[in-house]
This record gives C-alpha cells, structure tokens and sequence, in this order.
C-alpha cells in the first residue's frame, strides 16, 4: 500500500476539502445489521445484513491498521467493517479498477474537431486518425494541440503517448527541444502557450521527465535511443493518502524496443484532488485537459493518435460530475417555486434487439412560492414532467427536454401532489420494450394539513399521456405509527420471460414520518397496475438503528431491481439525518430469489455522499443540504459495463439567495 510521503508532500496536501469525502469513521456502525427489519408479507427478511456488518463485531476482529493496507487478501485491515475493494481506502487502487472504454485521441484537427490547434504540421495527418500519422513540427518556437473537452479522472485515467527523437541535441541551442504529453486546468493556450500542472518530456537532449508547475519531480532518464518508437504511459489514479485526504497518485513509464525506465512510481502522491478541477461552462469539475505541446521541428516528433483508456473502480463512494443539470424550461408550471424531487426513467421502447430507440423522462414537483416556504407553512405542489428521445442522457439546453403534457400533470398546485416516482414497465414479454410507466405520488388529504396518502397507477409512455389521480396505495391509516406518508419509490417485481425478464407488479417503498421519533422506511406490495396494495403493510422495512448517520431517521429511498436468472437484486439508495440534522446519502442492497424482496444489506462505510460534495458542484460557503435524489441503471449499456444515473436535488445557500438545484452524477457498477 502507499508509503509515507515527504514532509513537503505532507504540508502541501494539509490544506483543502476532498473531492469526495472519506466516510467518517465514527459514523460507521459496527454491526450493520441494526435498523434493517423483516418486511413481513411485503416479501422482505432483512433480519441479517450479512458478513460484511459483523467484521466489527465484539472480539471478532482485532485492529492491526488504521487504514485497510491490502485491497486483495480478504481481510479487514481496519476492523471498520468493510473489506478490500468495498473499503473507502482502496477506492482509487488497480486493483479494485477494471479498464472499461477506450478512446483514441487523433492528432488530425478535420478527422476530431474536439481539438485545438496552434502552430503544428506533420505528415500522413490527411489519413485521419491512423496509425502513421506523424507530428512533425512545432514551428520551431511552440506549438501545442489540447484537448477540448475535459479528461475525467473521478475513476482514474491511462495515457499512451508515441514519440520518436530524430534529431538528437545533447547541447547547445537546440537541446530545449522537445515534444511532450501535458495536462493542465484549462482548453485554451495562455499567451501562446499552454499552462499545464503536469509536464511528461521527450527531449531532444535524449532525456525523459516529469515537471510540475515547471520543476522537474521524480526521476530523469538519459541517454534515450535515437530513431526508436519510445512509448510513454501514464497512469492518473485518485485515491486516499495517508492523512485520509483525496490525492492524485501517478505511474509513468518510458518504454523502447531493449530498454525502459520509470519517472514516477505509483506509490508517489503527485496533487490534491481539490487542485485538478476544469473550467467547463462556468462550473468546476473533477479532470485535467490534455496536450500535446513541443518546440522545435524535425527533432522530437509524436507518432500516431493517443491513446486514453477510462477505469471503473469498485466503490459506491465514487461519483463523476457528468454534464450541467438539466434545463426544465419545459416545466415552466413547476418554475416559479423551483423545483426538487426528481423521478428518472430511462428505457427502450422500439426495436430494443436492434438499433434500439430510447426515451427518458424526468418528473419533479414544484411550486408556485418558494420550496423554503413549506417549513412555516402549508404551500400547494404540483407534479411536472419533461420526456427527451436520445440514446444517451438529454443535454442542458431547453429544447433536449420538452414538456409532458400540458402545464401541470397531477395537482394543478391546488391539492399538493408531490414526489413522484416512476417505474417502466417492461411489457413484450422479451423483458425489452416499454410502453407504460407505472407512476405514484404523495397526495395531501386535506387542505391546510400536512398528512399526505400516497397514490399510484399506469400510464402510456407516449409524449401526450397524462397519469390520472390514480388510486390509493398507502395511507397513514393502512400504515401503523404513521402520522404521514410521502416519498414513495416504485420497484419492479421481476418475473423470467420468453428472453431475458418482464415486471410482474412490484414493491412501494415509501417514507413514514414518524415526528419526533425518527423517518423509517416502509414497504407493501403493488400488482402489476401499480394501483392495488397487496399485503401487509411494513413500516419498519429500514430504520434509524443503522448508525449515528441515521440517528434521526431514514427517508426518501432510491434505487431498483435487476435480475439474473433466477435472482433478484436490490440496490437501494437513501437519505439519513444525524443528531445534528445533516442529511446525507446512504446506500444498502440485497440478493435474494425472485418474487420477494430480498434482505438488505446495509454499506457500512455509509454515508457516501454529503450536500457539500464537490462533484456536486458549486460552492458551499453558505449551507448545502440534499433534498432528494432519483437513481436509475443507465438502460444503454455503456462502455464501461454499466452505470447508475443519479439525479441529486440539493438546497444551496449563496452570499444572496437559496438555490434549488438538480445535479446529474454518473456511478460505475456493479461495486460488489
């Protein structure tokens, strides 16, 4: 594992927040299966939550290291409960990583128009993106090509750059000649030249190294070849330092046909994670540009494209900002108030087996007078909803998204529907195509009064379908020890079809408020028309018992079920409240046979996310408190072999107003 780094190290990373912030290792329970209680007829049996919570049970582990120190042998290092790739210390480690999309970088302008040019020629670049394409020139001052878009880092990144020295000068004027593969905050060049943070160099001087900021780090090797491909490979990978901080650990390697050495080893913490961030729209994000920059012509020349090659690392504290939240012009009946709650859907709905065409819908709710409002008073909400028909997630702009309907879905702001959920039906019996969406909301009884039901049904995924009242699911008198029920989560009951599986009714898990005793979280059955309970009601399906996390409560659960073959499983996203009323994220999961709910698991390095979170965005000077927050499986089967789409709403408090904002977060699964 990582060593102890230079005291010089040490002072520079002592200042600054984490990108994602380590779990607070008071806050994590040593037998995680408190608070996860039997559903009872509802089909769960969470009695057990399984091996990973009695790690720290009793005498059962002793403690040999504050942190876990191997992410591969099996054992709990640090008795906090969570082993190897599932510990929050082997987030960022190879080991826990799996490479999952690669991406080549051309160097010719016409054949990628994501890049930008300054001063460069070369030779075969006409091909496109090919391997005998050549950079040749830097026009003899500088020249540099850097990449528009900003490089991801969240998960860790390789880069695979080809150079070749040509014209070798060990001295004199033409030894500052050189070509190099940098990285830096910014797409744009600075007075002609581009500002990077970090520096790999293939001189002319026939050396290789590493600067940062302009000052040589690590190792440098001499006496390079002449006339060989020398292959440079540079490893970025995020991970925990020894002082429980958020760091950028590097591996870079030179490599030649005999021969090779390495500039920097992988155990060398380079920056903190608060300092590799890109300017994109007006925002911060986690990720570096990159560039290919040089001086001088016919003396270090780049071969061919570059070769970028994305991880995904096995933890559910690992979150990547993916795009600006979205714009709901669309919903302009839900604008006045802001908007918050998000539900997320996204499915096939025609040639699933082929091409494939894709619809998402959002839904949020809303109000015509500020969200804040509701603490002090009784204020109306409506439900909205916005559809786009695109393979991936909608851009930001207003015309990705149009409106549902027209205005207002369900409550006309004058009956206070809010807090939808929504579940696709998956309805060919291929387990494929959807065409109806099952739907559910909470709905105030009464006027004047906060008690709200929650009520559900069916409806077409076609753009003019609108959801009726729908009938009643849950009510506080169908639930004992609620006073209220609200934020009802719809999960799918998957059954085996003709190929692959169909949804055969489901599960509404929902929030009973509890006052002062604490949120929990229930469930009941749904039939395939998401408009009937069936069974028992549970009211005690996860509880505040989970840990200090919680020790409020539990309320506003995310997630779904998948299956394969025979088993089902669960992975549930929730909000907790601490003593101190922060709210945070926490997730749990299961496994068991179809047709039940299986028991839960819950994470025991919860929480995982907090309302200041950088990859949230933002700043949080003032206070930041999640609100809500949608999960789904990306249905489009990405490169990486999967991924969760949240959506995060979040309160946001600036030196001059309240924001209410909707962040879209992508997470690598499966973690476990």
């Amino acid at each position: 594992m990582r060593q102890q780094f230079a005291w010089l190290l040490a002072l520079l990373l002592a200042s600054g927040c984490s990108l994602v912030r380590p779990p607070d290792r008071d806050l994590i329970p040593r037998d995680a299966e408190a608070g996860v209680m039997d559903a009872g007829d509802a089909g769960p049996d969470a009695g057990d939550a399984g091996d990973a919570g009695d790690a720290g049970d009793g005498g059962g582990c002793p403690m040999r290291e504050r942190r876990e120190t191997s992410c591969d042998n099996g054992e709990d290092d640090d008795c906090d409960g969570v082993i190897d790739c599932l510990d929050y210390d082997c987030r960022g480690i190879v080991e826990c990583c799996v490479e999952s999309s690669s991406t080549t970088v051309c160097l010719d302008g016409d054949a990628d128009p994501t890049q930008r040019f300054n001063n460069l020629t070369g030779v075969g670049m006409a091909d496109g993106c090919s391997a005998t394409e050549r950079l040749v020139d830097f026009s003899g001052a500088y020249g540099a090509i850097v990449t528009e878009s900003c490089q991801p880092i969240t998960f860790g990144m390789r880069f695979t750059a080809q150079f070749e020295i040509v014209t070798p000068c060990p001295s004199g004027p033409c030894s500052d000649q050189y070509a190099a593969l940098a990285f830096g905050p910014t797409g744009t060049l600075l007075s002609g030249r581009y500002d990077s943070e970090l520096r790999f160099v293939i001189g002319a001087d026939r050396t290789a190294r590493l600067e940062r900021a302009g000052s040589p780090l690590g190792t440098t090797l001499s006496n390079l070849p002449t006339g060989a491909t020398i292959t440079l490979t540079v490893e970025l990978q995020p991970g925990p330092s020894e002082l429980g901080r958020d760091v950028l650990y590097l591996l870079a390697d030179v490599a030649w046909d005999g021969g090779g050495g390495r500039l920097v080893d992988r155990d060398t913490p380079i920056l903190p994670l608060d300092d590799i961030r890109c300017q994109v729209a007006g925002r911060s994000q986690p990720g570096l540009y990159a560039a290919i920059e040089g001086k001088g012509t016919n003396a270090v020349e780049v071969l061919g494209p570059i070769a970028r090659v994305e991880r995904a690392c096995a933890n559910p504290s690992q979150f990547e900002r993916f795009g600006a939240p979205p714009d709901l012009t669309a919903v302009e009946a839900c604008a006045p108030g802001n908007v918050g709650a998000p539900a997320l859907a996204g499915y096939c709905y025609e040639d699933c087996s082929g091409s494939a065409s894709f619809q998402w819908d959002l839904w949020v709710d809303g109000s015509d007078r500020p969200r804040e409002d509701d603490a002090a008073a009784f204020i109306d909400f409506g439900v909205c909803g916005a559809r786009a028909q695109t393979p991936g997630f909608p851009g930001t702009g207003a015309i990705d998204w149009e409106g549902r309907g027209a205005g207002t879905l369900l409550g006309a702001m004058m009956s206070s529907a809010r807090e939808p959920t929504l579940l696709p039906d998956y309805d060919d019996g291929a387990g494929t195509r959807v065409e109806t969406l099952g739907y559910a909301y909470a709905w105030r009884t009464t006027m004047g009064s906060d008690v709200h039901e929650i009520r559900g049904g069916e409806l077409l995924r076609n753009p003019g379908a609108v959801p009726g009242p729908g009938t009643l699911l849950v009510s506080p008198s169908t639930a004992t020890g609620c006073a209220s029920v609200r934020e009802p989560l719809l999960l799918a009951n998957l059954a085996e079809a003709t190929s692959g599986h169909r949804v055969d009714g489901g599960w509404l898990v929902f929030t009973c408020d509890r006052g002062l005793s604490g949120d929990t979280l229930g469930v009941v059955a749904v039939d395939d028309s998401f408009g009937a309970p069936m069974g028992a009601v549970q009211t005690d399906f996860l509880t505040g018992a989970i840990g200090p996390y919680a020790s409020r409560g539990v309320f506003g659960a995310a997630g779904y079920t998948e299956a394969n073959g025979a088993e089902l499983t669960l992975r549930l996203w929730f909000l907790a409240r601490d003593g101190a009323g922060e709210v945070t994220l926490a997730y749990a999961q299961g496994r068991g046979p179809l047709g039940a709910l299986p028991p839960l698991e819950v994470y025991p390095a919860n929480p995982i996310l907090r309302g200041d979170s950088q990859d949230l965005g933002g700043s949080c000077d003032g206070a930041c408190r999640l609100t809500g927050v949608s999960v789904i499986a990306d249905p489009n089967a990405p490169a990486r072999g999967g991924d969760n789409v949240f959506v995060v709403a979040r309160s946001r408090m600036t030196s001059t107003d309240l924001l209410h904002e909707l962040v879209p977060l992508l997470q690598p699964r499966p973690f476990d």
